[in-house]
């Protein structure tokens, strides 16, 4: 995955700020920009990739974090110093080792934020925060599944996390401003 996503991810939320001012009926438009979208995800998920031929399913939680971040003497260690000492201390523990690691993590959020907005303003059944956070653990599990089947890079637990955590900031961006103006539900 790429910077593509990105460039994704604001172009949907410009065309939707203008489609709102501009158009009456937002039905087509609500359906132009899902599947966009859907192919975008579709293509940068799946169809981008090359199987690898020696696949390896290797299942590590936090695997950027832990790339980026280095804690002396390990959580433990820094958990033990923050109840002692107070989080001061424990902060002189974490040291910021590299940001390259956290594109990843950057980019799978945003990847999810238009399905977040997109899904409750055009279907009555996603109203609820914690329906859309399903429905983004779902279809990012869907994707991992997929990818996992068809040896199209690493099945990430972090994915996961991070898409879902990435639908539900988007579908809080619909609740909070877009939901008087964007809304139509099928």
């Amino acid at each position: 995955m790429d910077y593509f996503t990105i460039a994704v991810s604001a172009l949907l939320m410009i065309i939707g700020a203008i489609a709102v001012r501009i158009c009456r009926s937002k039905k087509p438009l609500l359906v132009l920009m899902f599947l966009i979208y859907g192919a975008a995800v579709l293509y940068l998920t799946l169809l981008s990739r090359v199987p690898e031929i020696n696949y390896n399913l290797d299942i590590v939680w936090f695997r950027a974090a832990r790339a980026a971040i280095d804690i002396d003497g390990g959580l433990i260690a820094l958990l033990k110093t923050v109840i002692k000492e107070g989080i001061e201390s424990g902060l002189d523990r974490i040291h910021l080792e590299s940001l390259v690691h956290l594109d990843g993590v950057i980019l799978n959020v945003l990847l999810f934020i238009p399905l977040g907005y997109l899904l409750p303003a055009m279907f009555r059944g996603v109203n609820r925060w914690w329906k859309m956070l399903l429905l983004g653990l779902a279809v990012s599990g869907l994707i991992e599944a997929a990818q996992g089947y068809f040896h199209l890079g690493w099945v990430e637990p972090d994915d996961l996390m991070n898409n879902t955590l990435g639908a539900v900031i988007g579908y809080t961006i619909w609740a909070v401003f877009l939901k008087k103006r964007i809304t139509y539900r099928f």
